[in-house]
C-alpha cells in the first residue's frame, strides 16, 4: 500500500515537472472553469483583456494584440470576469467590458472554485491542479478536436429562433437585485482603475429590435448614469454598418470580423488620446 502511494506521488511530481517546462497549450478551451484558469494562471502579463460573454467568443483579438486576452464566459457574462480580473490581481493596461449581459450578474460558484483557500495557492506551485491538465478534461480535448466540425454543424441546428430573443429582452430585470449587481461591479471597475488601467465599454450589435427592447435600453441607461463617459470610454455599434446574424444577437464569422475591426479602430483612434479620470488608492 505504501509502495502504491509512493509511486503515484512520484508520477505526480514527474507530471508537474514536465507541466512546469513544457505547458500544455490548447487550441480551443471549452469550459468556462479552464479558461479563467488559464488567465488567471498564466505567467503572461495580458496589456489588454476583453471579458463579456459567449457574444465576443470569436473575437480574434491575438490576431491584433499578441498580448491580449479574450475572457468570454459563456452564460455568465462580464461581471463574472471583472470580479475574476479584480481577485486575481492581474490588472492589464486595458479593459474591454462587454455590456450587453451585464444584467446576468456575478457567478458565485465559479468564482468559489477559482480562488478556493487551499487550491488556489497550490495550483502555482502544482500545475496538475488545473482542469485543463486533468486526464479527464485531456482526453475530451482530442474527442473533441476529432469531431469539432462535425460538432459546429450540430450546434447550429439547435440555436434559440430570433423569437426567443424577442420575449427575453422584453422583460427587465428585477431593479433590487439589479442595483446590487451594478454596485459590486462598480466597486470591482473601480479598484482596477484605481491600479492604472484604461476601462473600455463596448456594446456587441445584435438585431435592430432587440438593440431598442425595452432591456437593452434600460440595461444602457443604468450603465451609463453609473459609469459616465466623462471618467470611462465607450464603444456603440455604428447605425449605418450592417451585421448579419442568424439568431438576432450572435454575429457570424463575417460580421464578427467586421466589428472587431471597428471596434479596434475606434480604440486606436480615440481612446490612445482619451485619459480617463483615475482616482489612486
Amino acid at each position: 500500500m505504501v509502495s502504491i502511494v509512493l509511486w503515484i506521488t512520484v508520477l505526480f511530481l514527474i507530471y508537474n515537472g514536465i507541466l512546469l517546462i513544457f505547458p500544455l497549450r490548447k487550441e480551443v478551451i471549452y469550459s468556462n472553469e479552464e479558461r479563467a484558469e488559464e488567465f488567471v494562471y498564466s505567467k503572461v502579463s495580458y496589456t489588454k483583456v476583453f471579458t463579456g460573454s459567449g457574444l465576443i467568443g470569436d473575437l480574434r483579438t491575438e490576431q491584433a494584440w499578441r498580448d491580449s486576452f479574450n475572457l468570454f464566459l459563456p452564460y455568465s457574462g462580464s461581471c463574472a470576469g471583472v470580479e475574476i480580473i479584480a481577485l486575481s490581481k492581474k490588472i492589464p493596461a486595458v479593459l474591454f467590458i462587454e455590456t450587453n449581459y451585464i444584467f446576468k450578474g456575478f457567478n458565485q460558484d465559479l468564482t468559489s472554485q477559482l480562488f478556493d483557500r487551499v487550491l488556489y495557492h497550490l495550483r502555482f506551485i502544482f500545475p496538475a491542479l488545473l482542469r485543463k491538465h486533468s486526464p479527464k478534461s485531456i482526453m475530451k480535448e482530442l474527442i473533441k478536436g476529432k469531431n469539432r466540425l462535425t460538432e459546429k454543424k450540430t450546434k447550429s441546428l439547435f440555436q434559440p429562433s430570433l423569437e426567443f430573443f424577442k420575449g427575453l429582452y422584453d422583460e427587465l430585470p428585477d431593479p433590487g437585485r439589479f442595483d446590487k449587481v451594478l454596485t459590486s461591479l462598480r466597486e470591482y471597475i473601480e479598484a482596477i482603475s484605481s491600479k492604472g488601467c484604461r476601462i473600455v465599454f463596448f456594446e456587441m450589435p445584435i438585431d435592430e429590435e432587440l438593440m431598442n427592447s425595452k432591456l437593452a435600453t434600460y440595461q444602457r441607461d443604468k450603465l451609463k448614469s453609473l459609469f459616465p463617459e466623462k471618467k470611462y470610454y465607450w464603444i456603440t455599434p455604428n447605425p449605418d454598418d450592417r451585421y448579419k446574424t442568424p439568431d438576432g444577437i450572435h454575429l457570424d464569422e463575417a460580421s464578427v470580423d467586421k466589428y472587431f475591426n471597428y471596434l479596434r479602430r475606434k480604440y486606436n483612434q480615440v481612446c490612445k488620446a482619451y485619459q480617463p479620470s483615475v482616482t489612486t488608492a
